[in-house]
């Protein structure tokens, strides 16, 4: 299977993220881990998440953005509370701002980790039988009848 150029660049993208991600983490693992269970206590605590981001002094807007994404990937954490803390920490204008970068960066690492292990994932968790099923569909009868039949 020969990749398109678009999706050559999206998986070198993906994987310079998490070559970058992987040597922050080596270099700066056990206090990356120690400040990531931190940011987990203090995440239903809107007080000490406020406190929190607002440490970082200049870059706490970036602290915002990464906590957007984390959010997005992390599914449990409510996503309306900390939309509603960068309105009230840096203003309606520039919360919303800093929330839709971090909300954008965070789908696309989730987008880009899914289609990375879509293959494996389906194989993993559905039946051949309903592989085969939709596999037969989408090529007789169009993915819109995929879409209804689902």
């Amino acid at each position: 299977m020969k990749l398109s150029y678009p999706s050559k660049l999206k998986r070198a993208g993906v994987i310079c993220f998490l070559g970058l991600f992987a040597i922050i983490f080596y270099r700066y693992g056990s206090q990356l881990w120690i400040q990531a269970v931190k940011l987990w206590d203090i995440l239903p605590d809107h007080q000490q998440l406020k406190d929190f981001i607002l440490s970082f002094g200049i870059y706490s807007p970036l602290a915002f953005i990464l906590v957007q994404v984390v959010q997005v990937v992390v599914a449990p954490i409510p996503g309306g509370a900390t939309e509603f803390l960068g309105a009230y920490l840096f203003g309606v204008k520039a919360g919303f701002i800093y929330s839709m970068i971090g909300l954008t960066l965070g789908s696309w690492f989730a987008f880009s980790t899914a289609r990375m292990f879509e293959k494996w994932a389906i194989e993993k968790f559905v039946s051949a039988q309903t592989i085969k099923k939709f596999d037969y569909l989408v090529e007789h009868e169009g993915s819109s009848l995929v879409f209804f039949s689902s």
